[in-house]
């Protein structure tokens, strides 16, 4: 069944570029710079937060662990890590990073940051986010996320305007797992209808209610991450043994997914992903063992590169999810593919 939404999709290539972006050389090894291995070396052993003093001038990768690591966009070098650890993670066009986790606050990093710039609440009794998204029209943070109500749970997503003060909270008629911003600022989120249908929910901009709808079929696993990818929305599907992508187009009152993206290769542990205008990192890889591999975007099969502890230096424990935080010296461009990075 097909439940009716109020949405007919344009088709734009901003956000797409908006929600991850290309990077030029890196800078790791620069004169004056503190050596990598021995900054790695001793700040790990004192359990603390740091950063090396060249990540603020490159695009970088954070990862939702514990703790949280820093990883350069360009060489998969770790390159700073945050004390704490957070289960969600996602950014917005300035590279400011906000984290999201089991207890009722969002924290927000300045691209390169160690200490948190602002801290946002969420009401309810014992919230427990799951994902964000930035809104590129407006800087609104969304953020969704549970609650407990009633002796059960209720879902809702929280908007922070200007991603500060206190949130408008909304319900759908979903289970909402994570979100995102289409490029015109209509929110979206994926998750359950019932027990095991997948579906998405909308908040038209400058609208005060959800519109909720099922998907035409399956989207070949449970929903993670739903990104916008310039012409459609894009839903992360993950089972035990695969991953695959789901173009989903959203004329009027029908909601169809017009592709299917499969993704080859042995992934198991996988989390949230992160789209990059020609490409997509996705996360995977069990305790101490995690990775973060390299798919073109639409094409999908076999990765076409993946950082591995062999990049990082040390072990990435459980990754739950990632965000490219861009730095204020680069622009909007292409992802690591399109740029040549790899040959």
């Amino acid at each position: 069944m097909i439940i009716a939404a109020r949405y007919t999709f344009s088709v734009s290539l901003a956000t797409a570029m908006l929600a991850g972006c290309g990077g030029l050389q890196p800078r790791i090894g620069a004169p004056g710079a503190t050596p990598q291995s021995h900054a790695i070396a001793t700040h790990a052993d004192r359990g603390e937060s740091w950063m090396l003093p060249e990540a603020k001038s490159e695009n970088l990768i954070y990862v939702a662990s514990e703790p949280t690591a820093v990883l350069s966009y360009n060489t998969g070098k770790l390159v700073g890590t945050i004390a704490a650890g957070y289960d969600g993670v996602c950014s917005d066009a300035a590279g400011n990073v906000f984290f999201v986790g089991p207890n009722s606050s969002v924290v927000e990093y300045s691209h390169g940051g160690t200490t948190p710039i602002a801290t946002l609440y969420l009401p309810g009794k014992y919230p427990s986010a799951v994902g964000c998204a930035s809104d590129p029209t407006t800087g609104n943070l969304a953020v969704t996320y549970d609650t407990e109500y009633q002796g059960g749970s209720a879902e809702n997503v929280a908007v922070f305007k200007d991603a500060g003060g206190t949130p408008t909270v909304y319900q759908s008629g979903i289970y909402s797992q994570f979100c995102t911003y289409d490029d015109q600022g209509n929110l979206f989120a994926d998750g359950y209808v019932g027990r095991s249908e997948v579906g998405l929910a909308e908040l038209p901009s400058g609208g005060s209610s959800f519109s909720d709808f099922s998907l035409d079929q399956g989207t070949g696993g449970s929903p993670w991450a739903i990104f916008w990818d310039g012409k459609y929305l894009s839903v992360e599907g993950v089972s035990t043994r695969s991953v695959v992508f789901s173009r989903v187009e959203v004329v009027g009152s029908i909601a169809k997914v017009v592709r299917t993206i499969h993704i080859a290769g042995n992934l198991r542990h996988v989390s949230a992903s992160w789209f990059v205008a020609d490409e997509l990192l996705i996360p995977y890889g069990p305790l101490g063992h995690g990775r973060i591999g390299f798919w073109r975007y639409p094409t999908g099969g076999k990765a076409t590169h993946t950082f591995t502890q062999r990049d990082f230096g040390e072990q990435l424990y459980y990754p739950q999810g990632i965000a490219i935080s861009i730095a204020a010296s680069q622009k909007l461009a292409r992802g690591r593919i399109a740029l040549g990075a790899y040959r």
